[in-house]
């Protein structure tokens, strides 16, 4: 794999996380606003303030043996 598609493929799982949620909620990074437009019922906005995939404790998580597991296709060794 290539640095750039090692680039690319952290940055792809780094959105999936942050879509995800499941880590954000315990992150230093993750700034939270309720209510952010004032109206009484507007959603709650996540925000990462993580200025770098590397400090994402999600991606340290989900990346296995550098490699990302969304491209994993078991198919391919059976």
């Amino acid at each position: 794999m290539s640095k750039e598609q090692w680039i690319i493929d952290r940055e792809r799982l780094y959105e999936e996380i942050f879509e995800k949620g499941q880590y954000c909620e315990d992150c230093n990074n993750n700034e939270v606003t309720k209510d952010p437009y004032g109206t009484g019922d507007s959603p709650t906005m996540r925000e990462c303030n993580g200025y770098d995939v590397e400090e994402c404790p999600g991606v340290a998580l989900e990346w296995v043996d550098g490699m990302y597991e969304g491209d994993y296709d078991e198919s391919q060794f059976s």
